[in-house]
């Protein structure tokens, strides 16, 4: 099994900070972007995000696999439950 290359940021609603982090995540190929504070006009399709829109997560990497089991959410890679 690989890394699984998670890059977390808090962008303060900033809708740079955000677009930073994407492109951020773009260059150093991570699997999984997790933004705090998230620019909430960007947190669309695709993101998993918190009831208050106060966290966001978006999957990169098309083989990691997402569960939500009792409001948590895991990440499946390769048969690995995170």
């Amino acid at each position: 099994m690989g890394n699984i290359k998670i890059l977390q940021v808090n962008s303060g609603r900033s809708k740079r900070a955000h677009d930073m982090a994407f492109y951020t995540a773009e260059k150093t190929d991570a699997d999984m972007i997790i933004v705090g504070e998230p620019n909430r006009s960007l947190i669309k399709n695709n993101w998993i995000v918190d009831a208050q829109g106060d966290v966001a997560i978006y999957i990169r990497n098309r083989n990691l696999r997402i569960s939500n089991i009792k409001k948590l959410i895991g990440v499946k890679y390769n048969d690995k439950l995170f």
